[in-house]
Parts: C-alpha cells; sequence; structure tokens
C-alpha cells in the first residue's frame, strides 16, 4: 500500500473525503485486504488510544506531594549544622566563580567580532493553511534547528 492510498484511507476513517473520495476508499478497501487490514489496525489503535486511563491522577498527586514535603523536612533537619560550616568556603568560591565569569565576559566585549558568512537560504515561511474542516484551528509551527514548517490542523471536539 502507497503513501496515498494510506492517506485516503485515513481521510475516509476520519470523515473528511468527498464522495468521489469515499467512492475510491471503498473500492480500495474492497479490492485490498492489506488495505482492509489496515484500516482496522487504524481503528484498533483509536480504540486503545480512547481506553488509556487519564494522565494525571489526583489522589496520587496529593499523596506524591505530602510524601515529599516530610522528606524535605527530614533532609532539611540534618542539612542545618553542615550548612553553617561549608557557608564560608561556599562563599570563597562564589567570589571565584564570578571574577572568572566577569573576566570571561570582560574578553568577550573587548575582542573583535567577525561577522559569519551568510549562505543566501531564504527562510521557509508559511503564511496561510486552509482546510475543509469547518471550525478548524491551523496551527504552524516552525523547527528553529532543522529550519521545517510543521503545519497541522485541529479539529473541534465531536459531540
Amino acid at each position: 500500500m502507497n503513501d496515498a492510498d494510506a492517506q485516503l484511507l485515513m481521510r475516509f476513517y476520519d470523515a473528511e473525503c468527498t464522495p468521489a473520495e469515499e467512492d475510491a476508499a471503498g473500492e480500495l478497501i474492497r479490492s485490498n485486504p492489506t488495505a482492509a487490514d489496515w484500516l482496522a489496525e487504524l481503528a484498533a489503535q483509536q480504540e486503545r488510544w480512547e481506553t488509556l486511563p487519564p494522565v494525571l491522577n489526583e489522589v496520587a498527586i496529593e499523596a506524591d506531594w505530602q510524601a515529599l514535603r516530610l522528606k524535605l523536612a527530614n533532609e532539611g533537619a540534618q542539612f542545618k549544622g553542615r550548612a553553617k560550616r561549608e557557608l564560608a568556603w561556599s562563599s570563597y568560591w562564589t567570589a571565584g566563580a564570578a571574577a572568572v565569569v566577569f573576566l570571561l565576559a570582560s574578553i568577550t566585549v573587548l575582542l573583535p567580532r567577525h561577522e559569519l558568512p551568510t549562505t543566501g537560504v531564504t527562510p521557509n515561511i508559511v503564511e496561510s493553511v486552509e482546510t475543509d474542516i469547518e471550525g478548524a484551528t491551523p496551527i504552524i509551527f516552525v523547527d528553529q534547528q532543522s529550519g521545517w514548517s510543521v503545519v497541522w490542523v485541529d479539529e473541534p471536539a465531536r459531540s
């Protein structure tokens, strides 16, 4: 099964097909057992997805917070005596680190700057997104690292 068939079957499953596409999808399902199996697996995956338990459980979250608070209170009591001894020593390290940061910042500002050559590549810009889904919200995301534009459509909840 090729990508075009898979896209057609996904639109068919989501009820986003035109009447001509619905006929083509029905013919594909009848004539191609692989396509019928693929569509059945898609439906099974959607069913499994809908039966997953919610990610957050308020009772478990409250119990976790109580356990964390108790653990922090116990560790805090043990730490207080040791903290006074280490405070004087850590202040020397803090002052030394601040001096190093100041020195590096000064060197960076004083050194001559060289501009990097540009590659001449124009940025990828998406100006509009059209969809036939009524009430849908198009979402556009540009990945800064790869420069790829990702476009998807969030449809309103079905009632």
